[in-house]
């Protein structure tokens, strides 16, 4: 088995290209409402106006969530960006309830949860800023299938059939992130991008266990698929 990329002619290391600097700038905006929610509850003033400034607070925190989110392949299987999905799942799902029972009494669970999404969602934006490994691409045709079971079998696949989505991915034991997908340069020739999702000091795990002898060489196509 190979021990890495070919990168004399086939792999071309590529740098993610990402600006979390506006995202960041957005969370800044965002924290005001949230704010604003602590000045109520510590003062006891606008009781009425609890429940829609809490439903604001929680969309103005999708907002830079949602952008930082879609800068990055594969984000949303990370464990961190999980939980931080699932505490605004909560928030959602209590907003709901609460106005639709009239159960005004119970302001304090969304408002709890709203300002436990500030953390939860920052530790996801910060691990996700943070993953800055470089990934590996080379240009593919997009008639070509991937040869995922012998090069990937580690994986969880999606398709074998090129895709600006993702084809397939894999989480390590340590919840470093992989993903193989689809993507049009600037000039719109397609390529294969194998992008980690981790910080580049952690170089232990950077295989993945891609048998790189399937991918080193150019592909006529393959009947392989998922």
């Amino acid at each position: 088995m190979d021990d890495g990329p070919d990168t004399e002619g086939v792999w071309t290391p590529y740098r993610p290209e990402t600006s979390y600097a506006p995202t960041m700038l957005l969370f800044s905006w965002a924290l005001l409402p949230v704010g604003f929610q602590i000045l109520m509850v510590m003062f006891q003033r606008f009781e009425n106006a609890r429940m829609p400034l809490a439903l604001f607070s929680t969309v103005a925190l999708l907002v830079p969530f949602s952008t930082g989110l879609n800068q990055r392949k594969g984000s949303v299987r990370t464990h961190a960006v999980q939980l931080a999905i699932v505490g605004f799942s909560m928030t959602g799902f209590f907003l709901l309830v609460i106005w639709a029972l009239d159960l005004r009494e119970w302001w304090w669970v969304p408002y709890g949860l709203t300002v436990g999404c500030v953390p939860l969602m920052f530790n996801a934006l910060d691990g996700l800023a943070r993953s800055n490994q470089p990934g590996w691409q080379r240009s593919w045709l997009p008639s070509a299938s991937v040869p995922v079971l012998m090069a990937f079998p580690e994986w969880n696949v999606v398709t074998a059939r090129w895709t600006p989505s993702v084809m397939a991915w894999i989480r390590t034991d340590l919840g470093h992130v992989a993903v193989m997908y689809g993507h049009k340069d600037e000039e719109g020739q397609p390529n294969l991008r194998i992008e980690p999702l981790m910080p580049i000091e952690a170089e232990a795990e950077l295989m993945f266990g891609i048998r790189w002898e399937h991918l080193n060489t150019p592909f006529s196509g393959s009947d392989e698929e998922s």
